[in-house]
């Protein structure tokens, strides 16, 4: 499959390409010379092989010069789905199709898109091949950073967008991500080692209270968010004015959530994928949640901060609270041994102990927003 998507891209009409590479460098006369193509991520979870490298060089009158530009490869599914569903696969497409990228508030920043190609069996979205400054791992001080400019950006949204009504945008993402687990997925082997009576109990509650949560979660402020910002999806880079720049890709996510949840992923999800180690989670909270708060502060927000930690604690616990027996027995079975290793660098029930921690964090959430929830202040 792989040689055929390279065959056909090496094919990619010349004009075509010109066209685009003029925009990505905003010069009207340039001639390419040279490019080639490549696969450019092993490490999509849902569209593995879906990110495709452009390079070469083009010529102007006044010199040579160097160009990259990306194409996302969206494959069509045997069935769709509706634009409202989270695994809805077009999503990013209407995102990129709408006026909403040309809208956004800072200090957050889409790539820029530059065409999209609809063909039989795919969509191409061509865009700006963004560099992040440092391919170092991640330290407290860029998630900090990273929060802060998430908070600002989530609260200039809310008051730019209100809530947005466009029908594509994904909604209650905590309750329709996975399906909740099943007998089969108790049963198996690694989860009836591990998974404790009391860790079964605390699943059993989060069923019990997951109404009641959804409620209070509803009544919170919303607004637009990406709902994907794990590390892997946050490009920091130094902009033109030498500060720096934070860049979201992959917009498949994007919906409509309340202020607070845009941490989860930047939360569980980068200790999910070991950008930060999952036993030290609750570390993690600490260090964003206050830069969280500052940043919506600094964008004019003046609500109550309990708010915002409702919208995060209560998303978590509900996002993962409910799935994570399912969500162990998917990544951690043999059958799925190869692509855990691609993803995590390692499987089975290596992976499943070095995950095992994350879940008291969960709970943690769970109790926090029980407690808020219980708070008269909070709607």
């Amino acid at each position: 499959m792989m040689e055929a998507m390279l065959d056909r891209l090496q094919r990619i009409s010349l004009d075509v390409l010109t066209d685009v590479v003029r925009q990505d460098q905003q010069r009207s006369s340039l001639i390419i010379t040279d490019w080639a193509v490549q696969p450019l991520s092993d490490k999509g979870i849902i569209n593995p092989g879906g990110l495709w490298a452009l390079d070469g060089h083009a010529r102007a009158a006044h010199g040579t010069y160097a160009w990259s530009l990306v194409i996302k490869v969206l494959r069509r599914p045997q069935h769709e789905r509706s634009p409202s569903n989270p695994w809805y696969w077009k999503r990013e497409v209407d995102f990129v199709q709408s006026a909403l990228p040309s809208r956004l508030p800072g200090p957050i920043r889409a790539p820029r898109f530059y065409r999209v190609d609809e063909h039989r069996d795919a969509v191409w979205l061509w865009m700006e091949r963004v560099r992040p400054s440092s391919s170092e791992p991640w330290t407290p001080d860029d998630f900090r950073l990273t929060a802060h400019d998430l908070g600002r950006w989530n609260g200039a949204c809310l008051i730019q967008f209100g809530r947005p009504t466009e029908p594509w945008l994904a909604r209650h993402h905590y309750l329709t991500v996975m399906e909740d687990s099943t007998a089969e997925d108790w049963a198996f082997p690694l989860n009836q080692k591990y998974l404790s009576p009391r860790l079964r109990t605390r699943h059993t509650q989060v069923l019990a209270e997951r109404e009641r949560f959804s409620h209070a979660l509803d009544v919170l402020p919303h607004t637009f968010g990406h709902l994907d910002a794990q590390y892997r999806n946050v490009l920091l880079r130094e902009a033109a004015t030498g500060q720096r720049e934070v860049v979201l890709i992959d917009w498949a996510d994007c919906g409509v959530a309340p202020l607070g949840a845009e941490l989860n992923a930047l939360v569980g999800t980068s200790s999910l994928v070991f950008g930060w180690p999952p036993a030290q989670a609750r570390e993690l909270d600490q260090i964003v949640f206050a830069s969280y708060l500052d940043g919506l502060a600094a964008s004019g927000w003046t609500g109550d901060a309990r708010q915002a930690r409702l919208g995060y604690v209560g998303w978590c616990a509900l996002y993962y609270g409910r799935i994570f027996p399912g969500f162990l027995r998917y990544w951690c079975k043999p059958d799925n041994r190869s692509f855990a290793l691609q993803q995590f660098g390692m499987a089975e029930e290596e992976l499943y102990v070095q995950w095992l921690p994350f879940l008291d964090y969960v709970f943690e959430c769970a109790d926090e927003a029980h407690a808020l929830i219980a708070t008269s202040t909070i709607p």
